[in-house]
């Protein structure tokens, strides 16, 4: 389980989980698992879905993860779309504790 340092409560650990594993299953679709790769491509996944629970803990992880994991967005966009809907920027998210620390 990629979320097992995390500590949450149940349900946002089945949550991350379930976002986890249909974006693992959308990126197998589209071929770019490299099996020699696998384990630091799911920590990176991990990385990137704990990054947007942080940013905003009741969005949709599934279709920004895919595409950061791609490549197709920047990270720095995806947290400023992210944010932008809240507060105004980052200064002011996390003054406003929008935004949750990695443990």
């Amino acid at each position: 389980m990629p979320f097992r340092s995390i500590v949450a409560e149940p349900e946002v650990l089945a949550r991350l989980s379930h976002a986890f594993d249909q974006t693992w299953a959308a990126i197998g679709d589209q071929g770019t698992r490299d099996p020699l790769r696998e384990s630091a491509q799911r920590e990176r996944l991990a990385h990137i879905i704990i990054r947007l629970w942080q940013i905003d803990p009741d969005g949709d992880f599934v279709g920004p993860a895919a595409a950061e994991f791609f490549g197709a967005v920047d990270p720095m966009d995806t947290l400023t779309v992210a944010v932008e809907p809240k507060v105004a920027g980052i200064e002011e998210a996390a003054a406003a504790g929008k935004l949750k620390p990695i443990p």
